[in-house]
C-alpha cells in the first residue's frame, strides 16, 4: 500500500502541474487549447534531440525545450487563434483548429522520429529511498518539489505582479479590460507563454522516466484538462487539487482491481463526481468548510 501511495502522489503531482499549465491559458483566454498536447510533444522531442542526438548536456536540452515550448505556444496563439477570434470565430472553431494542429504535429513527429519510444537514459538512476517494501525515485521527488514551487510562483504572479493583475482583469471581463487600456492580445500571448513554459518541467520528468513518443502527451494532458474542468476553471487551487486527486485515484484503485480496469474506473468516478457537483470539486470542499 505504501508504494501505491507514493506512486499516486507522484502521478497526482504530474497531473497537477499539467493542469496548472492548462489552467493559466484557459482561465485567461477561454481557449480550449487542445494543441497544448502538441506543444508538450514538440518540447519533449526537442529535449530528446538536443540531449541524445546532439550530445549536449541536460541543462542546454532543457533550455532548448523551454524556448521551443514558449515559442510554439505563442505562435499558435498569434498566428492561429487570434485571426480566428478577429474574424468572429467561436470556441468550436478554435477547438477544431487546435485539433488539426495536434493531428499534424503527431503525424509529423511520427514521420521524423518514427513511432517507437526513445529513451533518454541508458541506466536507471539510483532511487532517493529504497527498502524492502518502498521505492521513491528521483523523479517522484522532483515532480512533487516542482509542483509546489511552480504552483506558488504562479500564485504570486497572478496575485502580486502587475502582469498578473492584468491577466486577472482579462480573465474577469476582456472587453472591459480592453476599454481601460489593458492590451488584451498581449495578455493572451503572455498566458500562452507561461502555460507553455510550465509544460517543460513535466516534460523533463516524463521523458527521463519513460522516454518520448509521438503520443506521450495525449492522455496526461487530457486528464489535466479534465482536472481543470472538475476543479472549477476560475481557481488555480481547484485545478491542481483535482489533478492530485485523479493521480491518487488512478493508483489507489490498483489496490482493489487489476490495472486493465484502471482508466475505466477513474473516469467513471470522475463522471459521477461531476454529475453530483457540476461546479467542480473545489466548490464541494468550500461547502464543507463553510
Amino acid at each position: 500500500m505504501g508504494q501505491i501511495l507514493v506512486n499516486g502522489v507522484s502521478q497526482g503531482a504530474l497531473y497537477a502541474l499539467l493542469a496548472l499549465s492548462f489552467w493559466v491559458i484557459f482561465a485567461v483566454t477561454r481557449t480550449f487549447h487542445l494543441a497544448h498536447v502538441a506543444v508538450l510533444n514538440v518540447a519533449a522531442y526537442t529535449l530528446y534531440w538536443v540531449f541524445v542526438e546532439v550530445g549536449a548536456g541536460l541543462v542546454p536540452a532543457i533550455v532548448a525545450a523551454l524556448v521551443m515550448a514558449v515559442l510554439l505556444g505563442v505562435l499558435i496563439e498569434t498566428l492561429v487563434y487570434q485571426p480566428i477570434r478577429r474574424s468572429g470565430g467561436d470556441g468550436m472553431l478554435l477547438f477544431v483548429a487546435a485539433s488539426a494542429l495536434l493531428t499534424m504535429s503527431q503525424a509529423s513527429l511520427a514521420l521524423i522520429f518514427q513511432e517507437n519510444a526513445r529513451g533518454l537514459e541508458d541506466e536507471v538512476p539510483a532511487p532517493l529511498f529504497r527498502n524492502a517494501h518502498l521505492t521513491v525515485t528521483r523523479y517522484d521527488g522532483a515532480i512533487v518539489v516542482l509542483v509546489v514551487v511552480l504552483g506558488a510562483a504562479v500564485w504570486w504572479l497572478m496575485t502580486r505582479s502587475r502582469w498578473g493583475r492584468s491577466m486577472r482583469a482579462v480573465q474577469g471581463n476582456p472587453e472591459l479590460a480592453g476599454y481601460f487600456g489593458i492590451p488584451v492580445g498581449r495578455v493572451y500571448q503572455l498566458s500562452f507563454a507561461i502555460g507553455s513554459a510550465l509544460l517543460v518541467p513535466a516534460v523533463v520528468v516524463m521523458a527521463m522516466r519513460s522516454g518520448v513518443n509521438p503520443d506521450m502527451g495525449f492522455n496526461p494532458v487530457l486528464i489535466a484538462i479534465i482536472a481543470v474542468i472538475a476543479g472549477g476553471t476560475e481557481r488555480q487551487s481547484g485545478a491542481m487539487l483535482a489533478g492530485l486527486f485523479l493521480g491518487m485515484l488512478e493508483n489507489l484503485i490498483l489496490y482493489w482491481i487489476s490495472s486493465e480496469w484502471q482508466t475505466i474506473v477513474t473516469f467513471a468516478v470522475l463522471a459521477v463526481a461531476l454529475i453530483a457537483r457540476p461546479s467542480g470539486l473545489r466548490s464541494a470542499v468550500q461547502t464543507r468548510v463553510g
